[in-house]
């Protein structure tokens, strides 16, 4: 399994993606996006993140992506509240969340869906 690394001068950690199919618990192919539809800034640190998106392609149902995670270092352009959206390839919606703070691995499973963003 390879990890996408998009975080690393920043608070961040790796989230996990292990998928099977329901029926028969066989390893589930395809892939996972990530997109974060507003920059961020850590003006601590003078880092910009800009708006955009991240692949992860699942081998034998398995996938890594290190991710920029909740810290008060982290803010906004102002307009939204921000979050990632995440786009599993076998289903037709996305959903949206934020990576909670933490030093280790964290499975997507466990990270749980919050509200759409919002303007402010």
């Amino acid at each position: 399994m390879s990890t996408v690394d998009i975080a690393t001068d920043i608070p961040s950690r790796v989230v996990t993606i292990h998928e099977v199919n329901f029926v028969d618990d066989s390893p589930r192919e395809g892939t996972v996006t990530f997109t974060l539809p507003t920059g961020l800034r850590v003006p601590s640190r003078g880092i910009g993140i800009a708006a955009g998106s991240r692949t992860v392609k699942l081998v034998s149902g398995r996938g890594s992506i290190r991710m920029f995670c909740e810290s008060g270092e982290i803010v906004d352009d102002g307009r939204y509240a921000w979050v990632i959206q995440v786009k599993k390839s076998w289903e037709s919606c996305p959903y949206y969340i934020r990576v909670p703070a933490g030093s280790g691995p964290i499975s997507l499973a466990a990270i749980p869906p919050i509200r759409a963003p919002q303007r402010r």
